[in-house]
């Protein structure tokens, strides 16, 4: 955590439900232009809710990275072996519903 926080275009974002932690996602600077998420994870406790979780953390990541200017991000799935990458200017920050909170570590 302290790697993305210590740099000044990355950031380690967490999504808290009932004051714990029940995900997390990591966002790097590839390039002046290009952020990556290399890394993200949601509990498996919650079933049902972990693909709004780990939505919402990926809305905030976008949401973060067009803040800092950034043109492109892209997202690796590292279990997969693939790799997605997003023009920023193109997608949108939807809002979900708010059942836990994503906090900014930096």
């Amino acid at each position: 955590m302290q790697y993305y926080l210590s740099k000044a275009k990355c950031n380690f974002l967490v999504a808290e439900f009932d004051s714990s932690i029940v995900g997390f996602i990591a966002v790097d600077q590839k390039s002046e232009t290009m952020a990556t998420v290399a890394r993200m994870s949601v509990d498996t406790c919650f079933r049902g809710k972990r693909k709004l979780i780990a939505t919402r953390l990926l809305q905030e990541a976008f949401q973060f990275c067009q803040e800092c200017g950034y043109e492109e991000i892209m997202v690796e799935f590292p279990g997969l072996s693939k790799t997605k990458t997003h023009r920023l200017r193109h997608c949108d920050v939807k809002p979900t519903r708010q059942e836990f909170s994503v906090a900014r570590q930096g």
